[in-house]
């Protein structure tokens, strides 16, 4: 039978493995632990560094003149464009995904790791969702409840 102290043992000298196996990134943040543990390959683009990829991403509305590149993109992923409107991932001024605000399938560029951008514009879409929402409910409530001023507050 496994008693505490040496189960307790060998999870120690795990964990201490663990650590002197592990590279330092103490104090690099979030970028800098990704990037240690995922590097580039030599000669890369940077296209295997998940952080590469949301390196100057801009989340936005789609416009009337992002229409052209919507197609392409659409055509890339072999789906059909959303009606209505699109929240978009531009990357150095390049459309690489893109989101239905009303919900629905993402398309998004199948030669680019774009994973994480459609995770960046579902957790966008989602916050723009709630805020409307509850705009929404504050003016149904305000109609539902009208504010009560006594009639001694009134000015006369």
């Amino acid at each position: 039978m496994w008693s505490e102290q040496i189960s307790g043992g060998l999870a120690t000298e795990r964990v201490r493995d663990l650590r002197a196996g592990a590279p330092e990134t103490r104090g690099q943040g979030v970028v800098g632990a990704l990037r240690a543990r995922f590097g580039r390959r030599r000669g890369g683009t940077g296209f295997d560094d998940p952080v590469a990829v949301v390196d100057g991403v801009t989340i936005r509305r789609s416009r009337a003149g992002d229409r052209s590149a919507l197609q392409r993109l659409a055509q890339l992923d072999s789906r059909r464009l959303a009606e209505g409107e699109l929240l978009v991932a531009e990357v150095e001024g390049e459309l690489r995904a893109a989101l239905p605000l009303e919900g629905g399938g993402a398309i998004a560029d199948p030669f680019r790791p774009t994973a994480p951008l459609v995770s960046l514009l579902g957790l966008r879409a989602a916050q723009i969702r709630a805020a409307e929402t509850g705009a929404e409910r504050a003016a149904d409530a305000e109609r539902a409840n009208p504010l009560y001023v006594p009639h001694s507050w009134s000015a006369r």
